[in-house]
């Protein structure tokens, strides 16, 4: 089981309360179709990086740690939206249940996800991207490891 940070905000839009409402993550860019499909094309974009990691290395029974940083001008407060476990395979939909502010999400994981009763303020955890992996020793996948027990 590998744990991933996932962002809920880009800029000014925040995907999070998308992702829980459908039970799922998605990520785009999606303006070329499938991944798979336009896999080398994709990965020649700069945002390719991120679609190989969330299309190809998240598995099923892997664990999204949603976040969002809480002042973009100190990047090591972050908060703790939800943490998810990945339940499927990835899919591609293009539906306009995928789009939202100008965003097209169509690469997308089922997760059941799981949001703390309180906020959960971590320092430290990593860069502002989209999604990366989280090692054994950050302090983001220390919280969501902790929330996860009492789930």
């Amino acid at each position: 089981m590998t744990y991933w940070q996932m962002a809920s905000v880009e800029g000014r839009v925040d995907f999070g309360g998308l992702f829980l409402k459908q039970n799922e993550a998605c990520i785009g860019p999606g303006d070329l179709g499938e991944y798979y499909a336009h896999k080398e094309e994709y990965l020649k974009r700069e945002e390719g990086y991120f679609l190989h990691r969330f299309c190809e290395e998240i598995e099923k029974g892997d664990v999204l740690v949603l976040n969002r940083l809480l002042n973009p001008h100190t990047p090591f407060y972050w908060e703790i939206r939800a943490v998810g476990i990945v339940t499927g395979p990835y899919r591609y939909d293009p539906s306009a249940a995928h789009r939202i502010e100008g965003y097209c999400m169509p690469h997308c994981r089922p997760v059941e996800w799981r949001c703390p009763p309180e906020p959960v303020i971590v320092y430290g955890g990593g860069a502002p991207v989209k999604i990366q992996r989280l090692e054994e020793d950050n302090p983001l996948k220390i919280k969501a490891e902790e929330f996860l027990k009492s789930w």
